[in-house]
């Protein structure tokens, strides 16, 4: 169950798209909602929030003042948000307006508020414009300490289904205790909405994924890899089965992570993905890539991230038993 949902909003109808979901999930959980809005000052570069005032004391009074009026704008537009949300689910909302880097800023009031799900849209960039502007998605997820549900707006509202469920979630786990942190969040919404959970591991051959054809079926390695996975799996629903009573385990060969999801995601039409994130940044996250980014940029189902809190440990790898095994 959940107590306090944050649902940041842009003044959008794009950022007002997540407001259904946290909702649906809020009345399921009876859980209190706070709408948030980060003002970004009409004077300010985004990249000032932390230098001293004396810096921009240069600012013409006239662009603060238009500010100030933008400021109590956004403040009442987004109180009677609230209210009317309120007044039609019964649910308990406040609003809250706050300043300074949307990330940041928004992962100090999820601590402030005690939030324990952040739900929110995300634009989903791909490509060059990822790399150069990034994704606020991205990095809300990076600094937030509690779950991020990122949905993404259908191209057309009709297209949105009037109670949204979860009833079908697919975890996608990569052999580390690691990933496994984002099983308690599942196990959350699983009980919500009665779900069926369906454990996955993409078993990636080793080498150049160009090459991953000729691997898989002449060097019976990956089989007896695949065959580790498999009770990787069952280990984890056994470990888990007080959360997760009964889930469907799966092992999927695929030149890359998302090659994986993407196949089963295909056959299986789950309503929510869920996956834990290294929460890399920079030229790391480039070099090296993220199987949650590529998710959220390929796929329009909801995705459910979490950053775990510590590294993973305990337990041998997935990659540390195929070494072994050669």
């Amino acid at each position: 169950m959940y107590e306090r949902i944050i649902v940041p909003l842009d003044g959008t109808p794009f950022g007002e798209h997540a407001v259904t979901w946290a909702t649906e999930i809020a009345i399921r959980s009876d859980a209190r909602l706070e709408l948030v809005h980060i003002h970004v000052p009409a004077h300010l570069e985004n990249d000032l929030f932390a230098v001293p005032t004396f810096h921009y004391t240069g600012v013409v009074e006239a662009d603060a003042r238009h500010d100030r009026e933008a400021l109590r704008r956004e403040v009442g537009e987004l109180e009677e948000r609230a209210r009317r949300l309120a007044a039609e689910t019964g649910l308990r909302v406040t609003s809250r307006t706050i300043t300074g880097d949307v990330d940041v800023a928004l992962e100090r009031e999820a601590r402030n508020f005690g939030a324990d799900l952040i739900v929110m849209s995300t634009h989903a960039r791909t490509g060059i414009e990822r790399v150069r502007f990034g994704s606020i998605g991205d990095a809300v997820v990076r600094h937030a300490t509690v779950p991020v549900l990122l949905v993404r707006p259908p191209a057309v509202a009709s297209m949105l289904p009037a109670t949204p469920v979860f009833d079908r979630i697919l975890v996608g786990l990569d052999g580390s205790m690691l990933s496994e942190q984002i099983i308690g969040p599942v196990a959350r919404i699983a009980g919500l909405f009665d779900a069926t959970v369906h454990l996955v591991h993409v078993s990636v051959p080793p080498g150049d994924p160009t090459f991953s054809r000729i691997i898989h079926t002449e060097d019976d390695r990956s089989m007896r890899v695949e065959l580790t996975a498999n009770q990787y799996l069952a280990h984890v629903s056994r470990t888990w089965s007080a959360a997760i009573e009964s889930a469907r385990l799966e092992v999927r060969r695929a030149p890359s992570p998302l090659h994986g999801i993407l196949d089963i995601v295909g056959e299986t039409d789950p309503k929510l993905i869920a996956l834990a994130t290294h929460g890399r940044k920079g030229l790391r996250r480039m070099l090296l890539g993220s199987t949650a980014g590529d998710v959220l940029s390929s796929i329009d189902v909801p995705v459910l991230l979490f950053r775990p809190r510590h590294r993973a440990w305990g337990r041998v790898e997935i990659a540390a038993i195929e070494h072994s095994m050669v």
